[in-house]
């Protein structure tokens, strides 16, 4: 995990928003994704419920990353799925609906 967190936190550094696919990280495991840097949020979902039998291969959930000092308020969208994540990005001047999809 050090590498990939490496990985993501250097590629956090270039960019504003980051949509990450394929995380799988279980629901108790979400919260690293805050460990990244001191500079962004993170939301996200898992591809799995803590709780079940894992067999085979699960999705892999998805995450939004984005800097904290982007001059938004920020409002999770319940999608009811353990598939989709969406965000409300909004401003005084622009609303941004951002939705990730875990193939």
């Amino acid at each position: 995990m050090i590498v990939k967190k490496h990985y993501l936190s250097r590629i956090l550094s270039a960019c504003d928003i980051l949509f990450l696919q394929e995380h799988w990280l279980a629901d108790g495991q979400l919260a690293c994704l805050t460990t990244l840097s001191s500079d962004h949020v993170a939301v996200g979902i898992s591809g799995f419920d803590d709780s079940d039998v894992l067999r085979g291969r699960p999705y892999g959930g998805c995450a939004i990353i984005w800097k904290s000092s982007l001059n938004f308020r920020v409002m999770p969208i319940a999608a009811n799925s353990r598939r989709v994540y969406a965000v409300l990005f909004e401003s005084d001047d622009v609303t941004v609906y951002m939705c990730i999809y875990a193939v």
